[in-house]
């Protein structure tokens, strides 16, 4: 399965986004890179677009 592409957000809000939705930073991360595909990690991707400013990064 290919990786999704990365979603870059900015400095500290992968330790907001891991505090808001009650992830580890370790999860919200390879969410982040498109390493995990779960239910979890698309909610947290829509989440960092959405609400702390992250824009997809194209390969």
């Amino acid at each position: 399965m290919a990786r999704l592409e990365e979603i870059i957000v900015p400095h500290g809000s992968i330790r907001a986004l891991a505090k808001d939705t009650g992830f580890t930073e370790i999860t919200v991360r390879n969410a982040l890179k498109g390493v995990t595909s779960s239910p979890n990690a698309y909610m947290i991707r829509k989440r960092a677009i959405e609400f702390y400013r992250g824009s997809k990064q194209s390969r």
